[in-house]
């Protein structure tokens, strides 16, 4: 009995230190800059004009080539750059608007505790974003459960009042608008303390039915 309880202390203890380390790890999110796109529709200025209103947007240059972003598990949100938008203004008090969609792909995440080689599955978030009288706003994001990773929470960043600025003329102007990406990993440690009293109740079972 005093062996078995001995043996449970054990793996409690290395199950603690083991969901430690692996909390404790950053998550790798890579993006997939061919499965991610940017679009823009209803531009128009203030009077309801297309012929004069000039946007475009792409991802940001930094966006491009899968890079990877990492992301530490319960730490504040990592900031990364999303889209380069440019725009002009051919009214030179009222400022034009438009509509923006993108969508942001990830390729499946990975705990770099495991040298890359880890869980997860690929995800997609879509933001709807309008630009008015010179200010960006996105609709919010819900988080989403990510198999393997935990509660993943990507936020898009509204721009500051006045992007572009009013009356600057038709000189294009481009901006860069931000992101943020947080992860609330799953209980990895009750998830394996539970794993391991499974174990020691199934040989404590099985010893006892050799002894009978």
């Amino acid at each position: 009995m005093l062996k078995q309880i001995f043996a449970c202390a054990q793996a409690l203890a290395a199950t603690l230190m083991l969901s430690g380390s692996l909390q404790a790890a950053p998550i790798a999110f890579q993006v997939d800059s061919a499965g991610s796109s940017v679009q823009i529709s209803n531009c128009q200025n203030s009077l309801g004009f297309a012929s004069d209103c000039i946007a475009s947007a792409t991802l940001a240059p930094s966006l491009l080539g899968n890079p990877i972003i990492n992301v530490e598990p319960y730490a504040p949100a990592t900031t990364f750059q999303f889209l380069r938008i440019t725009a002009a203004e051919w009214d030179p008090i009222l400022p034009d608007s438009f509509d923006i969609t993108a969508t942001l792909s990830f390729l499946a995440p990975t705990a770099a505790a495991f040298g890359g080689v880890g869980e997860g599955v690929q995800f997609l978030t879509n933001a709807a974003i309008r630009f008015t009288n010179g200010t960006i706003t996105f609709d919010p994001i819900a988080p989403q459960q990510i198999a393997g990773v935990g509660l993943v929470t990507v936020t898009f960043l509204n721009a500051p009042s006045s992007l572009f600025g009013q009356g600057q003329g038709q000189n294009p102007r481009s901006a860069i608008i931000s992101a943020s990406i947080s992860v609330v990993p799953l209980p990895a440690g009750v998830l394996l303390l539970g794993t391991a009293l499974l174990g020691l109740f199934g040989l404590s079972r099985r010893r006892k039915l050799a002894a009978a």
